[in-house]
C-alpha cells in the first residue's frame, strides 16, 4: 500500500487528461470486481500463508482447492518457459509487438497516460 500512496502522490501533480484516464482505469477496475478480487485473493493466501508457518496447513490446502485455475495459469507458463528456454525469447517478442499494436489503437492522451502509469510504477518503486 505504500507504494500506492507514493503512486499517487505523484500521480496528482499530471494533467486533466492523465486524471480522466487514472478515473476510467479505476472505474474499470471497480466495475469489473478486479480490485476487490486482487484484495480477496491476497488476504486468503496471506492467512494460508500465516497459517503454514505455524503447520497448519489446511488453509493452504482449500486456498489451493479454491484457486486451482489461479495457480494453474500461473505455474503452467512457468513449466512451459523451465521446459523449452527459447519460449522466453518468443513471448518477449509477441509481448512487445501486442503493446505497441494496443498502444497504436488507443487515443495519444489515454496512450500516454498509461505508459506514464507503467513508468512510475516500475521504475520509481
Amino acid at each position: 500500500h505504500d507504494n500506492d500512496q507514493h503512486f499517487n502522490q505523484s500521480y496528482q501533480a499530471s494533467s486533466p487528461a492523465d486524471d480522466f484516464a487514472q478515473q476510467i482505469f479505476q472505474r474499470v477496475w471497480q466495475d469489473l470486481g478486479l480490485r476487490d478480487y486482487m484484495e480477496t485473493v491476497r488476504s486468503e493466501a496471506s492467512t494460508a500463508v500465516e497459517a503454514a508457518r505455524h503447520g497448519d496447513y489446511s488453509f493452504a490446502m482449500e486456498f489451493a482447492r479454491e484457486r486451482k485455475v489461479l495457480i494453474a495459469s500461473t505455474l503452467l507458463p512457468f513449466a512451459l518457459l523451465l521446459r523449452f528456454p527459447g519460449l522466453i525469447g518468443v513471448a518477449m517478442r509477441v509481448a512487445a509487438l501486442f503493446s505497441v499494436a494496443v498502444l497504436q489503437q488507443l487515443p495519444t492522451g489515454v496512450a500516454w497516460g498509461l505508459m506514464r502509469n507503467v513508468w512510475l510504477r516500475v521504475f520509481r518503486r
